[in-house]
């Protein structure tokens, strides 16, 4: 019969189909041809190999008749496998080579490293040199890129730290029921694990034990454990199925977060039971939209009872309204009914000031005006995606945004604190950061071209914006950085053609700002508010200045002006432009403009010079200055102020001499003059006959005290 199977076994050698040439290194012993399965043209391979080993190399134990050698009888062993498989059993052979120590006992042993094995496919052996295999050791098989196979023996009761950390062309790994732990970080990064079987003894597992096995599809936990540790399947992101068993009661920090893909837990309790958990920090954080199925219904990840409307085309909802859901947590699902969950509806939740949190998948693009509008009792916003995709949400206003009413945006588990806008991102959209708690600071990307309306409206916490790395950033619009009352300075680049009203409104920490060159009209109400401001520099031609743009700046004292005094007098000026301001000095290419003279008219005289009235009629204040273009303001010119009956306040300088005739009469409302000399000079000023006719009473309050009149 040995004869015969020869002959046929030659004469497929010359005629039959084989691969030729070397092949290639393979899992399953026996499987020479490398195609999945042991054939006959295994056998025929292993016969070649007889012939000419160095054309035909063999990886692993070919020796399966046992003799010690590898001769034709083993191929013709192998081509009876073929034929007779339960007759003639090929029984995976141990790895050999491996390294280990001999453990206290003295009878078993920890194995701790591959030694001269090279192989593919690990296979641990029950006992080395007559010492029982126990325990394998920390790193023992860390970053074993070559094996695709991990086989543990039955007598194995623990796996050390990093023990097969990385070892990523593992698929799958069935740990024995002997095993009472595995320790951290054991198959850490073993990146193309599938399925891990884990033995029914475990009742330990260490913390990232399975941290970025992000290949792994489905787990069941031992019966015997009790704690999840924390990491454990952090990063595991096509994790769909959790089944715990019995034994679990706490599920630590971050055990879950990132499972992205995780859409069912098992769980053996009732929902009081599984509520009742113990659970972590963030221990789901960041992971799909998941169903716990306990014994007396499910507990949902996400909330239940709210109301969609399907798309026009039909590939997506629109969550509309609350619905049933009363939860304080609102989660917003990544799809319902198979399909994903793309926007929210104009007033979806508007005044449902019960929620305190809200979850936002990545699938939703737009939120339409006032979703979220009257929520007042939102503390954190949690975004499954990352920071340029929350930038893709099309807001319709500030409203739309959760974050309005001052909540913190959580993304990958962190508070938003900084924003580093990536280079892919050309436009900061109306709402994006609204009311953002806790964001401090901002740098523009490359490619913004426009901050749209509302855009950081309100970001309590904002100090630092940076635009200059924004070379095409050339609109900023309304209300973009209204009330963000820490913020310290701004320079908008000479990219920038366009702001809009209120777009630095309230800012009340705002010392210095600059308009680039591009800006040419300041809207209306721009700078309202902004208490600290001190100096403004104006780089451009300016055309324009809207009503009340600096009302409220009280502290103004400096603004840099690049034209010249003509340019600035042609300047349209709004109403109460610089309503309530500080008494500022406009610094042009050809001289100074003073405080508060801008409006008024002079006539020189050697080197001195006399108010001599006023272009724009004053109103509740007004304050003569002690100087005009150099020269010293002496005299106050007859009927300069005739009929000002809106004149509240009047402030005079001590270098003013003499007052004419009629130069007060008929200012009715007259209240309080501040002179800043002493009563004696006060009355040593010259002043004609009717200066103050007509003018009611009032108080002048000099250094020294007042005077009545």
């Amino acid at each position: 019969m040995k004869k015969i199977t020869v002959l046929l076994l030659a004469a497929a050698l010359i005629f039959g189909c084989v691969q030729s040439g070397v092949c290639a290194k393979t899992d399953v012993r026996g499987d020479y041809t490398g195609d999945g399965e042991v054939t006959s043209d295994d056998a025929i391979y292993l016969l070649r190999y007889t012939l000419f080993p160095n054309s035909y190399p063999v990886y692993s134990d070919a020796d399966f008749t046992g003799d010690g050698e590898i001769t034709s009888d083993d191929a013709i062993y192998l081509l009876r496998y073929t034929l007779f498989p339960g007759s003639y059993p090929i029984e995976l052979g141990y790895s050999e080579g491996l390294t280990y120590t001999v453990n206290a006992d003295g009878k078993t042993c920890t194995v701790t490293g591959p030694g001269t094995f090279f192989g593919a496919s690990l296979n641990i052996p029950a006992s080395i040199d007559n010492y029982t295999v126990t325990d394998i050791g920390e790193n023992a098989f860390k970053k074993g890129y070559n094996y695709k196979t991990i086989k543990l023996p039955a007598t194995l009761k623990t796996i050390g730290d990093t023990a097969f950390g990385w070892c990523d062309a593992v698929k799958a790994i069935s740990i024995p029921d002997s095993v009472r732990s595995i320790a951290a970080d054991a198959f850490y990064g073993c990146t193309a694990l599938v399925s891990a079987d884990l033995g029914d003894g475990v009742s330990s597992i260490g913390i990232r034990a399975f941290y970025g096995c992000c290949s792994l599809e489905e787990v069941v936990l031992p019966k015997e454990l009790s704690v999840i540790s924390n990491y454990t399947f952090f990063g595991c992101t096509s994790l769909k199925t959790v089944t715990l068993r019995g034994g679990v009661e706490q599920i630590k920090d971050y055990a879950f977060k990132s499972c992205s893909a995780l859409e069912d837990i098992y769980f053996p309790g009732d929902t009081d039971e599984w509520n009742g958990l113990s659970k972590g920090k963030e221990w789901d954080a960041d992971t799909g939209d998941y169903t716990v199925h306990c014994t007396d219904g499910n507990v949902f990840s996400y909330s239940p009872g709210l109301k969609y409307r399907k798309s026009s085309d039909g590939n997506s909802w629109t969550v509309i309204d609350i619905g049933t859901f009363d939860g304080a947590d609102l989660v917003i699902p990544a799809s319902y009914e198979g399909l994903p969950v793309t926007s929210i509806g104009r007033q979806a939740f508007c005044d449902c000031d019960s929620i305190t949190s809200v979850t936002i998948p990545k699938s939703v693009t737009s939120s339409d005006d006032c979703a979220f509008d009257g929520c007042a009792s939102i503390k954190k916003v949690y975004y499954k995606g990352e920071t340029a995709d929350w930038m893709n949400i099309s807001f319709g206003d500030a409203a739309a945004n959760p974050l309005y009413a001052g909540a913190e945006l959580i993304i990958n588990g962190s508070a938003v604190t900084m924003i580093v806008v990536p280079g892919s991102v050309t436009e900061i959209g109306s709402g994006q950061f609204a009311g953002c708690h806790g964001l401090e600071e901002v740098n523009m990307g490359s490619k913004v071209t426009r901050i749209g309306s509302e855009a950081f409206d309100s970001c309590a916490d904002l100090w630092r914006v940076t635009l200059s790395g924004s070379p095409l950033l050339a609109e900023i619009d309304d209300y973009a950085f209204n009330g963000c009352e820490k913020l310290q300075s701004v320079i908008f680049p000479d990219s920038v053609t366009s702001i809009g009203r209120y777009v630095l409104q309230g800012c009340e920490s705002l010392a210095t700002a600059t308009l680039g060159s591009g800006i040419t009209s300041i809207p209306a109400m721009a700078f309202k508010g902004c208490m600290s401001l001190k100096t403004l520099t104006i780089k451009g031609k300016l055309t324009s200045i809207g009503a009340s743009a600096f009302a409220g700046c009280i502290s103004l004292e400096t603004v840099k002006f690049s034209g010249t005094r003509a340019e600035w007098f042609a300047i349209e000026k709004g109403n109460s432009w610089k309503n309530a301001t500080g008494r500022f000095t406009v610094q042009c290419t050809d001289g100074y403009i003073y405080p508060d003279t801008e409006n008024l008219t002079f006539s020189a005289n050697g080197s001195s010079c006399t108010v001599t009235g006023y272009s724009v009629k004053p109103d509740l204040n007004l304050t003569i200055p002690s100087s005009w273009n150099g020269y010293s303001v002496t005299a106050i010119g007859s009927a300069a102020f005739k009929n000002c009956a809106s004149i509240v306040n009047l402030t005079i300088p001590a270098t003013v001499t003499s007052i004419a005739a009629d130069a007060f009469y008929g200012c009715t409302s007259l209240n309080t003059i501040l002179y800043s000399g002493t009563k004696a000079q006060w009355n040593a000023v010259s002043k004609a006959a009717g200066w103050n006719a007509s003018t009611g009473s009032y108080v002048i309050r000099c250094l020294d005290g007042d005077i009545s009149e």
